[in-house]
């Protein structure tokens, strides 16, 4: 029982930094293009990658103080950092893609 939580947490910490490596490749691509858009996607992106670097961090104090809040903290950060960058990267909300490149959820026929 005591190494599947040793086994989990390793493995949600390495989720995570490759999470945050997604979010370093999306921020290059986006400073590639620079318009306005891409340029405000490239400070989520940062942001995204940042609250990354906080959970696997947290996720390392956890290991180390067995302050078990500090899961919830890391997991919440991580997994709403993860949900915006997805969000980001979708290019479909307006104010955070260019026309040229905007998806459209729906498309009428």
């Amino acid at each position: 029982h005591e190494i599947i939580s040793h086994v989990h947490m390793a493995s949600a910490g390495v989720l995570f930094a490759i999470l945050g490596v997604f979010c370093v490749i999306f921020r290059r691509k986006a400073k590639r293009k620079g318009h306005r858009e891409a340029r405000r996607r490239m400070t989520i992106y940062s942001t995204c990658c940042l609250g990354m670097v906080v959970t696997v961090a947290l996720f390392i104090d956890y290991a180390i103080t067995n302050v078990e809040v500090l899961v919830l903290y890391g997991e919440t950060i991580g997994l709403v950092s993860f949900g915006v960058s997805w969000l980001t990267a979708s290019h479909v909300l307006p104010f955070l893609a260019d026309p040229s490149e905007r998806k459209q959820l729906f498309v009428s026929t």
